[in-house]
């Protein structure tokens, strides 16, 4: 969900954004709790056509311009917002404050052009995020006004910098597992890591190759572009993975993987 940085009121569900370059877009008529005006900069920018404001708080949280600035998107206007004004509510009392929307983009490691952004996506983020506070990457915030008490939140926010494109710290070597250890204990609530799987030469896609073979036991899920007709047939696009003994979930990109689910799995 796309919060208001001030006021923390709902801007946009998420299954109505995406990245789009490094702009995290949405159509106007899908935005909620806010209004727009004339921007006052369109005689001399076109390409800007309305402030959005805020209801709540009164902040100028995006514009709704044509396609000028982020190149063809499907010929339209289009809602961009700004990460400087706006946060992203990931779930699970995670509140990420982006300092640009192409830290999402590093976050993930995908270079395709149009991300869409879904529940995974998110608890992915979440995750991520949690991993570079506890590293001491990230600082630890309070939303704006928690101290007398945010309207409509009171979780704390993870504050997300990025400083470069450094690669993911490489995993300490894993103990053999014992296959059937899940069985004796209760599983964790929530779990350990999520895990985003786009690249075959990644280190990712190697610890995931490394679980399959030791474990004999794994919750999945799959995702695909909903077949409308009898005509369609549309192939498996997500595919996610759950191991009860190490809490890792692993969630694979299977249209970025050359040679599709990995022989392991």
């Amino acid at each position: 969900m796309l919060l208001c940085k001030t006021s923390y009121v709902e801007i946009c569900d998420i299954e109505h954004l995406a990245l789009v370059g490094n702009s995290l877009a949405a159509w106007p008529q899908n935005l909620k709790n806010c209004r727009r005006i004339r921007h006052p900069l369109r005689e001399t920018k076109p390409f800007l056509r309305d402030k959005i404001i805020c209801k709540s708080s009164g902040a100028h949280i995006g514009n709704v311009q044509n396609n000028l600035n982020i190149g063809l998107y499907k010929t339209k206007n289009v809602a961009l917002f700004k990460a400087s004004d706006t946060v992203l509510d990931c779930g699970q009392g995670a509140i990420i404050d982006f300092p640009t929307w192409k830290t999402i983009r590093e976050m993930l490691d995908i270079k395709t052009a149009e991300v869409k952004l879904n529940v995974a996506t998110l608890l992915l983020l979440a995750g991520r995020a949690e991993e570079e506070l506890a590293a001491g990457l990230t600082e630890e915030a309070l939303p704006a006004g928690s101290q007398g008490g945010a309207p409509n939140e009171t979780q704390p926010a993870e504050t997300v910098v990025v400083e470069d494109d450094e690669p993911p710290s490489k995993k300490q070597k894993k103990e053999p597992i014992n296959p059937h250890a899940w069985k004796q204990e209760d599983l964790p609530e929530y779990p350990n890591a999520i895990e985003l799987v786009s690249s075959e030469s990644s280190s990712t896609y190697r610890a995931l190759q490394e679980e399959c073979e030791q474990a004999d036991v794994v919750a999945y899920d799959i995702q695909w572009t909903p077949d409308f007709d009898d005509g369609t047939d549309n192939p498996i696009a997500l595919l996610q993975l759950a191991f009860p003994i190490t809490g890792n979930i692993y969630v694979l990109q299977l249209p970025l993987l050359k040679r599709g689910v990995p022989a392991e799995v």
